[in-house]
């Protein structure tokens, strides 16, 4: 289960939403293990009732260990962007009655306008010309070695919507467990488009 809990502030710029991961017994409804994180809304990130999603995806990443996977999208999309993500995953696993992220906010989606397109915010421009690449972001688990952690593969798959579009192109990235967490090149800085930068 997954939930979020706002706590506002009135003199505060930004609120604070608690947000509540919690695996729960379907007989007794008891909850076995939870983990609380702290989330600030600001004028970029706003969570709403479609904010919120479970992977069914089961990750083994050690025998005995699992992770499951919770979404968190922004109900708030800004205006005239030409850059934007979609959710954002963190994979967690039960360590007796917590529930511990061993890898956090891997954006699954991206988009970029490379030329933009006409709208009400880019008046002048041609939709003969206009470029944008889109990305999808996927995390894989590789076999394991021996009772070690398993690595993780993420994989970024860049398309373009244009009349004359780019061939898709695929970059991977494998993510060893340091023994804590598995981390992203650049912690939360990583963006979808990150891996094609270079």
């Amino acid at each position: 289960m997954a939930a979020a809990r706002a706590e506002t502030d009135p003199d505060a710029e930004l609120t604070k939403v608690d947000l509540v991961v919690a695996l729960i017994d379907r007989s007794t409804l008891a909850v076995q293990a939870h983990h609380v994180r702290v989330l600030e809304e600001d004028a970029g990130f706003r969570i709403d009732e479609a904010s919120l999603g479970l992977d069914a995806a089961v990750y083994r990443l050690k025998p005995g260990v699992s992770a499951f996977g919770v979404d968190v999208l922004s109900g708030y999309i800004p205006n005239c962007a030409d850059q934007g993500v979609g959710p954002r995953r963190t994979l967690y696993v039960r360590d007796g009655s917590r529930l511990v992220p061993v890898l956090e906010d891997v954006p699954l989606r991206g988009w970029v306008d490379i030329v933009p397109p006409p709208s009400r915010c880019n008046w002048g421009a041609e939709e003969s010309k206009a470029r944008t690449a889109r990305y999808r972001t996927t995390i894989a688990v590789m076999p394991r070695r021996g009772t070690d952690w398993a690595r993780l593969v993420v994989s970024v798959r860049r398309t373009e919507e244009a009349r004359k579009p780019a061939p898709p192109h695929t970059r991977r990235i494998v993510l060893e467990h340091d023994g804590t967490q598995y981390r992203l090149p650049g912690g939360n800085a990583w963006l979808p488009w990150t891996p094609f930068e270079d």
